[in-house]
């Protein structure tokens, strides 16, 4: 109707002049930085062994024995961590936590949990999933329960990065973007994510001009960007990092929600959270939905 489409106009001209006067180079250089010095040889990207990981992220490192403990599995094949001294020093020093994530689905890793603490003393009830046995729960048969990741680690904010909250996902996405370049503070940028910002910069006005007129294009759009696919976690790997963190004495995402990666067919972006020991809920939102408690957790897969 005129209304949305007035509405879509003025968000497509906001997004025009951002791009135009602070395009997302500008805003990373802007991006406040951790307080770390790095040496010369600190910034070579190499292979960094889970033992030399563990020292730098301690009680925040999540690695094999800890995915064992959550999941009474781990993968039998650790990749090395790809990266460099300088970049865990910057995201060690911005709070971020490091987790292995194994090759397991949604529903994989809901089983594995009920099956972990079924044979606790007493039989805990801890589940991965709060609704993940009831029948009618909106997600069954949606292809993003059943993807299984390679394994592979990933440096993640645990909880919605400060301001992500009420956002849209654009302007979600452009605020871990400003989270990417803390990390690689003082380094230069791979490829891999220099590219992805480079078709972020050329995509982000046509997706905000028809965020409220093709709901479904828009959150299509969004989900195929090399960014989204860099800095969000899958619902999967989200439940996987709560999961592992509860059975490790943590609370994650225990009053928030935030956003991932998928979307599904009417053109709703997936969110996770409200993850009490019960479970942890997965709900749908409008990729142009601004609600209180959904956020965005800096969820970076190494690459």
């Amino acid at each position: 109707d005129a209304g949305k489409t007035e509405e879509a106009r003025a968000l497509y001209d906001r997004g025009q002049k951002l791009v135009e006067e602070m395009g997302v180079g500008a805003r990373l250089r802007s991006a406040a930085a951790p307080s770390v010095i790095i040496t010369p040889s600190e910034t070579e990207r190499r292979i960094i062994t889970p033992a030399e990981a563990e020292q730098l992220f301690g009680e925040r490192f999540f690695g094999a024995d800890k995915i064992q403990k959550a999941f009474g599995y781990a993968p039998e094949s650790i990749p090395g961590i790809p990266g460099s001294t300088g970049e865990f020093k910057n995201a060690a020093a911005l709070g971020r936590s490091l987790y292995l994530r194994a090759p397991l689905s949604m529903m994989d890793i809901h089983e594995k949990v009920k099956e972990v603490n079924a044979r606790k003393p007493g039989g805990a009830t801890r589940k991965a999933l709060y609704s993940g046995e009831d029948e009618s729960r909106w997600y069954k048969g949606q292809s993003f329960t059943a993807e299984k990741p390679e394994t592979h680690w990933a440096l993640t904010s645990g909880e919605p990065v400060p301001g992500t909250f009420a956002k849209t996902c654009l302007e979600d996405t452009d605020l871990l973007i400003l989270e990417l370049n803390k990390e690689f503070q003082g380094l230069e940028l791979p490829k891999v994510y220099s590219n992805a910002l480079a078709q972020y910069n050329q995509e982000r006005p046509k997706i905000e001009a028809i965020l409220y007129t093709d709901r479904v294009k828009a959150s299509l759009m969004f989900e195929n960007l090399l960014i989204t696919k860099l800095v969000y976690g899958t619902p999967g790997e989200i439940i996987s990092d709560i999961s592992v963190n509860q059975e490790n004495g943590g609370s994650l995402l225990r009053s928030a929600f935030t956003r991932t990666s998928a979307r599904v067919s009417r053109g709703y972006l997936v969110d996770v959270g409200d993850a009490s020991p019960g479970g942890a809920d997965v709900y749908r939102w409008h990729p142009g939905g601004r609600y209180g408690g959904v956020g965005a957790s800096s969820s970076r897969r190494l690459a």
